[in-house]
């Protein structure tokens, strides 16, 4: 009886292990991508959850097998995490006004408030920056990589179309030039449904296209040959498609839109 229990002790460790990795936002750090997108971590974790619950003893046994020390571990990681979730709650609350380095000319007060109240709790406690803006800027994806470069922090996409609806994603990475896909799952795309409304769509977990940057184009979320949201090298015509990787709807009124205004936004 001893040894099973080292042995699920030791099978829940490796669970754990994989959900602070994958799920950083359960928690207070954030994982690192690969360069590769993490594509092979992911798949090498996902081995290790299906080997744990297809012989674990607690399916052959039932729960009630555990000892008390494997209980008691168990039921204080629930609470340490519970609490730590509602603290970090506590805190966004009391955040009402998010401080900026300037007015955003697309979102209300209201909307920015509301928005940053449902983003990943990484993101309490920082000022948000604006790094560019088409209204500043001017229309260049260039740009925007080039403003972000001397950036290593999350950062939050707002876009408005042509007919005046606002959404975006929230990245966990700066946006930049890459190989392939980079990101971690605290990843997430919005959309304003009504001016006091925000709807997000976090990560499915069913694949890593978190975001994926290139000299003609930015893309944010994909699968099955459609991409979640999709901005060209003008910031000027966009996409958006519903996507596995968020499991999201479509974010502006057509899947391609005209986009009126761009702020990029990094929180320091």
């Amino acid at each position: 009886m001893m040894d099973e229990a080292k042995r699920l002790r030791k099978r829940v460790d490796q669970f754990y292990g994989f959900v602070v990795h994958w799920l950083p936002e359960l928690y207070s750090g954030i994982s690192t991508p690969s360069s590769d997108g993490g594509n092979n971590d992911l798949d090498e974790g996902l081995n290790i959850v299906e080997d744990t619950f297809a012989d674990s003893p607690a399916t052959s046994f039932g729960w009630e097998k555990l000892n008390t020390e494997d209980a008691e571990s168990m039921k204080k990681l629930r609470v340490d995490s519970i609490q730590s979730s509602s603290s970090k709650l506590s805190l966004r609350s009391l955040d009402d006004e998010p401080e900026t380095s300037a007015e955003s000319q697309l979102l209300t007060k209201d909307q920015l408030k509301y928005l940053v109240r449902s983003l990943p709790s990484i993101t309490v406690g920082h000022m948000m920056e604006l790094v560019y803006s088409t209204s500043v800027h001017g229309i260049s994806l260039k740009t925007l990589y080039r403003n972000f470069e001397d950036f290593d922090t999350t950062a939050l996409i707002v876009v408005r179309d042509e007919n005046h609806r606002a959404f975006g994603a929230f990245l966990s990475h700066p946006p930049a030039i890459s190989e392939s896909f980079y990101g971690t799952g605290e990843c997430l795309l919005f959309s304003f449904i009504t001016e006091k409304k925000v709807k997000t769509y976090k990560w499915s977990g069913e694949n890593s296209f978190f975001i994926k940057g290139s000299k003609t184009s930015l893309t944010v979320g994909g699968g099955l040959g459609v991409l979640g949201l999709w901005l060209d090298e003008d910031l000027y015509h966009g996409r958006t498609h519903a996507c596995s990787t968020f499991n999201n709807e479509l974010l502006s009124e057509n899947e391609d839109f005209i986009c009126t205004g761009l702020e990029a936004w990094a929180f320091v």
